[in-house]
């Protein structure tokens, strides 16, 4: 889970929650009626678990013999459903959109139910497929949109969804999932900084909703973070203090606001909001880790090791966590603890051997340590990388200042490749294509990110 403006996994789910609740099921909608008045009488008289067990077996037994029964599917979904299933649900929902398959409503039943459930590769090619069929069909276009969102392809939500506002442009909830799909393509970079007219687009879309959604918490959060990212506190405290009262012991309102109130240069009042949390989430590794930078930085008495305490649970819940790694290693310098520091400095680089902090933290600890060998490998490798850091800036600089310049997004695109920045690599060789469609460097590059193995980095 990004802890640095990337989203946090309870935000995230939030798209599918609100863009399905506004889709509907379609196809439930039109044919519920029929299906539901029989599977109603059925349970009627005993609605326990072994009622419904039974009325499934026997719609089981009935589609067994008549596997073409649309109603009979209808209604052990209903029964599914009841049952807390939505997974067999889903694959009666396969088999009408099958039977069906010039049923429109049937067929987005299916992508909304793969959305639903997480299957996020099934949800696209549902959607896509639905697309195929109907070019026009808005809600098509927002799912495939929140499909692509939940993949880390936040370039292609971003047209996907500008493709739902093409056909229904007075849709709320279209322009709601382009500014979430717009935040989230800025967030993922290196430097979001470089990205700040997607984070302005996507604030003036969530200020439009206000209006519409007044109590929407969830409005309010993603609108403070595009005011952190775009360095305006005190909209950002306001905001997140508006997304924490709606949203009360919600983790990622809990920490965007701590970080609201540390910019805004109110320490005390982040770490009530990040021990308050930490009640509610006591294995949230950014609560443990907010809570010792706000110890670091406090003055207090024992105030490093207190930090040390909360560094090291941090680091034990999120191991693969390079930035965790670092604060301990720093905690541990700041205890006089050389050995232990080293040690997380070296997990540190480890987990991601890009990053000069590391480097430039080991170079100094061999040294303290009589070991100038490893000591001037380390200082090598800080200068390597400090200037490769410095080279991806003026990159993305010029990348900004000249978008239409095609090298320019294939030379970002590569680097970030070799990052393992998998999401933002994606993106820039998708918008090297949309500036040029014959890229062969595009497509190779885009062909060697689909073989990378599972696990590899998405974002910063």
């Amino acid at each position: 889970m990004r802890t640095s403006f990337g989203g946090c996994a309870a935000a995230a789910l939030a798209v599918a929650a609100i863009a399905t609740a506004a889709w509907s099921f379609h196809w439930f909608r039109a044919h519920r009626s029929q299906a539901s008045s029989s599977t109603a009488r059925a349970v009627s008289l005993d609605t326990g678990v072994r009622a419904l067990s039974r009325r499934a077996a026997d719609l089981q037994a009935r589609i067994a013999v008549a596997p073409g029964d649309v109603l009979a599917r209808q209604q052990l979904i209903l029964t599914y459903q009841a049952l807390g299933d939505p997974t067999r649900g889903a694959e009666q929902l396969e088999a009408i959109a099958r039977l069906k398959p010039g049923n429109q409503s049937a067929r987005l039943a299916l992508a909304n139910a793969y959305l639903s459930l997480g299957r996020y590769p099934q949800a696209e090619a549902a959607y896509r497929a639905a697309i195929s069929q109907w070019p026009r069909l808005a809600v098509a276009w927002q799912g495939l949109s929140a499909a692509l969102y939940h993949q880390g392809r936040y370039q292609e939500a971003v047209q996907a969804a500008r493709g739902a506002i093409r056909l229904q442009p007075k849709q709320a909830s279209n322009h709601y999932v382009l500014a979430v799909a717009l935040l989230e393509y800025a967030a993922h970079f290196p430097d979001p900084q470089f990205h700040g007219k997607e984070v302005r687009e996507a604030r003036a879309e969530l200020n439009k909703l206000v209006p519409l959604w007044p109590g929407t918490g969830d409005l309010y959060l993603r609108l403070g973070r595009a005011c952190l990212l775009l360095r305006d506190q005190t909209a950002a405290t306001r905001y997140l203090e508006r997304a924490a009262a709606l949203l009360p012991g919600r983790l990622d309102a809990a920490i965007f606001l701590s970080k609201a109130y540390v910019s805004s240069g109110n320490p005390p009042a982040a770490r009530k909001v990040v021990e308050q949390s930490l009640i509610i989430h006591p294995d949230a590794a950014e609560l443990h880790d907010a809570l010792g930078q706000l110890l670091q930085a406090s003055g207090e008495p024992d105030a490093d090791r207190k930090a040390l305490a909360a560094f090291k649970r941090a680091a034990e819940l999120e191991p693969r966590n390079p930035r965790l790694a670092e604060r301990l290693g720093t905690a541990y310098l700041r205890t006089n603890d050389m050995q232990q520091a080293r040690q997380a400095f070296e997990t540190a680089v480890r987990l991601d051997p890009n990053r000069v902090f590391p480097h430039q933290q080991l170079a100094a600890i061999y040294t303290r340590l009589g070991d100038p060998m490893r000591a001037t490998a380390a200082a090598r490798m800080a200068d390597r990388m400090t200037a490769n850091q410095e080279q991806l800036k003026q990159i993305e600089g010029l990348a900004q200042w000249h978008p239409e310049v095609v090298n320019l997004h294939l030379i970002l695109a590569d680097r970030y490749r070799d990052l393992g920045l998998t999401s933002p690599s994606r993106d820039e060789y998708l918008f090297a294509l949309r500036l040029d469609p014959k890229s062969a460097r595009a497509r190779s590059g885009l062909a060697a990110l689909s073989k990378r193995p599972a696990g590899q980095k998405s974002g910063s």
